[in-house]
């Protein structure tokens, strides 16, 4: 993920509830909304959060997201790719391959 992927993703990580782009601004007042939405898109394209409804303010109505990777399995998954230890790689691909079964 970007810089600024990670830091929306903490602002879902950090909340219960599905975020809209303007949800998200508040929490990163630095950039507009109009700058959040194509973040939004990439994150949606990597599938790390889905559209979940709709919600409106005043008279328009935004799409609403939430995530579909939890921040323990992104941190798994950045484990494992700069993992460089082949015995402990294939460790837990044995433990991954039980757990499949």
């Amino acid at each position: 993920l970007t810089k600024r992927e990670t830091d929306v993703m903490e602002i879902f990580w950090a909340h219960d509830e599905d975020l809209s782009a303007r949800d998200i601004q508040q929490y990163l007042p630095d950039i507009t909304v109009n700058s959040i939405q194509p973040v939004l898109k990439r994150l949606q394209k990597k599938e790390y959060i889905h559209v979940s409804g709709f919600s409106q303010h005043t008279k328009s109505l935004m799409r609403v997201y939430r995530p579909l990777v939890s921040k323990a399995q992104e941190i798994l998954l950045l484990m494992v790719k700069q993992c460089k230890d082949k015995a402990f790689l294939e460790e837990l691909q044995g433990i991954i391959a039980k757990k499949l079964k």
